[in-house]
């Protein structure tokens, strides 16, 4: 057995601004270049995939994908700094966090639980 944490960082008004999935959006777009890859391979819509990002860049005061108007030229997505340094430190978060996790529930809950079943 092992613990699964999934972490949501909320904005001051108790919304979504981080989390998993809007941090893969992230990831894959700077993979890609592009928003709209980035949401078609994650099954998302494009108008979906901007919402989030411009509810992320509100929620981090800056902008965290610069976007390029498509056409002639081709369009694209590349991220900034601070997008760099969110995805960055939310990996570092989880981490932290989930290492806790499973420390605690070796420590309460793990041993007592293989007792019961007689496995330890």
């Amino acid at each position: 057995m092992r613990v699964s944490v999934k972490i949501r960082i909320l904005d001051r008004k108790g919304g979504a601004f981080l989390g998993p999935g809007p941090v893969e959006l992230l990831r894959r777009t700077g993979r890609c270049g592009s928003v709209h890859r980035a949401a078609a391979e994650m099954g998302m819509s494009y108008m979906k995939a901007l919402r989030l990002v411009k509810a992320m860049e509100a929620g981090a005061g800056g902008r965290l994908v610069l976007r390029r108007a498509g056409g002639r030229g081709g369009g694209g997505s590349e991220l900034t700094d601070l997008a760099g340094r969110l995805i960055d430190a939310f990996a570092k978060l989880e981490a932290a966090v989930s290492g806790f996790a499973e420390k605690e529930f070796a420590r309460n809950l793990g041993c007592r639980i293989l007792r019961r079943r007689g496995e330890a």
